[in-house]
């Protein structure tokens, strides 16, 4: 799947990989197991349900990060898409906007190969 609208840096609207603070500057809240992973024609779909994080400051975001996604394909929190990765690699997104006490994550992958770790990070805004 293709996504016309890009970045300057080439990476998907709505995402920005290029800006990835210093580790000690964010919190990493990791989306392990259970993934729900259900074949579809030409590819895969990984759903996984989580919680709003703690309380947010004012100056923290809330990222949606994957340290790789296996092909083309299209992510969505909560039914609205954040990011249409057109090319294997990693992918993040600042979801901040969409969170809501109960979430859902959808990545739809035109591949069969696992996503890599996914998680969610708080960073400073």
């Amino acid at each position: 799947m293709k996504d016309e609208t890009k970045t300057g840096d080439g990476a998907p609207a709505g995402s920005d990989s290029s800006f990835i603070p210093h580790p000690s500057s964010f919190h990493r809240i990791r989306l392990g197991p259970p993934w729900d992973v259900a074949p579809l024609t030409g590819g895969t779909r990984h759903t996984r349900k989580f919680g709003h994080p703690r309380t947010l400051d004012a100056t923290e975001r809330v990222w949606l990060v994957c340290e790789h996604v296996p092909a083309s394909g299209e992510v969505q929190v909560n039914a609205t898409v954040v990011g249409k990765p057109d090319t294997p690699g990693p992918f993040a997104a600042d979801i901040t906007s969409l969170l809501r006490p109960r979430n859902e994550v959808f990545f739809f992958v035109e591949s069969e190969l696992p996503l890599g770790a996914v998680a969610l990070e708080i960073r400073p805004a």
